[in-house]
């Protein structure tokens, strides 16, 4: 937590790989956040803080990021956070973490970007065909599945 530009790698399906692309893992310092990624909109807002998109700056990728306030929480409840998210993370229906990067007061939670939200995914399809209802209910009811074969319950499914 001291280090100004801490970097911990996730434990995504390619996290090392993504990781080590945003300069994580590597014995060279990091460059500061806001010089590695360029912050476009906010996506949404979550318990832990805002999640925005954001482009790497030298590969062009979008990732989302989550903005942490340390300040507005225990250290106690943001391991706690990350040691959920470890554990239900390898399904695919599950959005993926790849690092966290700390800075000062700010945990900046580098994660999978979706194309959607849930809510435009159903109006940009609108109709929908009893097949297409049929398949989005199955794979949001294998993510729930997924999440709670770990006696998780989650506070809010999206």
């Amino acid at each position: 937590w001291h280090d100004r530009y801490a970097c911990v790698v996730g434990p995504a399906h390619n996290g090392l790989a993504a990781a080590r692309a945003m300069g994580c893992g590597q014995t060279r310092a990091l460059r500061p956040f806001h010089e590695a990624f360029e912050l476009q909109h906010v996506l949404g807002k979550g318990h832990f803080g805002e999640v925005y998109s954001a482009a790497e700056r030298a590969s062009r990728e979008l990732y989302a990021v989550r903005m942490v306030d340390r300040d507005n929480f225990s250290l106690k409840e943001l391991v706690e956070e990350g040691k959920l998210w470890r554990m239900v993370c390898q399904a695919k229906y599950i959005v993926q973490w790849f690092t966290i990067r700390a800075e000062g007061k700010t945990l900046f939670v580098i994660m999978e970007r979706c194309q959607c939200t849930l809510a435009q995914k159903l109006q940009n399809c609108l109709p929908w065909s009893l097949q297409k209802c049929v398949d989005a209910s199955i794979q949001m009811l294998k993510a729930l599945a997924w999440i709670h074969s770990f006696r998780i319950a989650h506070r809010n499914i999206k």
